[in-house]
């Protein structure tokens, strides 16, 4: 696993947690509303033995969120464009998981201000 990117305020704790898989899946928690203070991306290997990325996403709460949507990664470096790097002082507020239907019958996660 490397991490390509990240915000400067994941602790030790918190990145060993992320490389060990201890997060919550935003699949999981679609609906929820956080604010966010931090990021993390990683590439690593999937079961097919594929390189996939995935995205951290700390909440001022201090659970970490973790997702290899790659639509909700693109809406998440939307948000950074537009508000800033996330950190404890200035989080982006209020952001929502979203589950939406695709043109195909699947469903995708996505990333929303709410």
């Amino acid at each position: 696993m490397e991490i390509l990117n990240k915000s400067g305020n994941f602790d030790a704790k918190e990145i060993f947690k992320v490389l060990n898989g201890s997060c919550e899946t935003m699949k999981q928690n679609a609906g929820s509303k956080f604010d966010v203070c931090g990021y993390m991306l990683v590439e690593k290997e999937n079961a097919d033995g594929e390189a996939t990325r995935v995205l951290f996403i700390k909440a001022t709460t201090g659970v970490i969120f973790s997702g290899s949507s790659a639509t909700a990664r693109g809406d998440f470096e939307a948000m950074v464009a537009a508000f800033g790097e996330p950190t404890d002082e200035n989080p982006i507020r209020d952001v929502v998981i979203v589950e939406k239907p695709t043109n195909k019958g699947r469903t995708c996660l996505r990333l929303d201000i709410g």
